[in-house]
């Protein structure tokens, strides 16, 4: 016995079903609209800058001193970057303002300091540099997509 004799006592219909058209729904890209890949770059960014900033969290509780006021202010600190990345995130366009300027500044406050600590630790240079990164390329995708949005209008 075998399909051919099987099917048309199942269903009664010997056609074969066409899925071409129901997979070609599947088969295309979601959206054919090219923009769309880099409207997910700033939040990628910023979640990107939100993590890196948790992780030297770590690094910065362990330098501060336990019964200090530095621990106070690293706490405050991320927590700051946090939220404001959180909120950047959820598309608040005020908050993303804040969060530029919040890059901006630290990449002008840690940038120059670059090279003196170079000259002391190159973990430490290293750890310095891909913080700068992060946030040149967050401030920059930010600041891209605020000139693009304005030139349409």
């Amino acid at each position: 016995m075998n399909l051919e004799d099987i099917q048309p006592a199942l269903t009664g219909d010997t056609s074969i079903p066409d899925f071409g058209s129901a997979l070609s729904a599947y088969a295309e890209p979601l959206r054919t609209h090219s923009a769309w890949k880099w409207n997910c770059v700033p939040r990628l960014l910023i979640l990107a800058v939100c993590m890196w900033s948790l992780a030297l969290a770590w690094i910065e509780l362990n330098i501060a001193s336990p019964d200090s006021t530095a621990m106070c202010a690293v706490v405050v600190a991320k927590a700051i970057w946090v939220g404001a990345g959180i909120l950047a995130i959820l598309a608040k366009r005020y908050w993303r303002g804040i969060f530029a300027f919040l890059c901006c500044a630290s990449v002008l406050a840690v940038g120059p300091a670059l090279p003196s600590a170079l000259a002391i630790s190159k973990p430490i240079f290293m750890v310095l540099l891909t913080e700068c990164v992060l946030k040149t390329l967050c401030l920059i995708s930010l600041l891209s997509r605020r000139f693009a949005r304005q030139a349409r209008n």
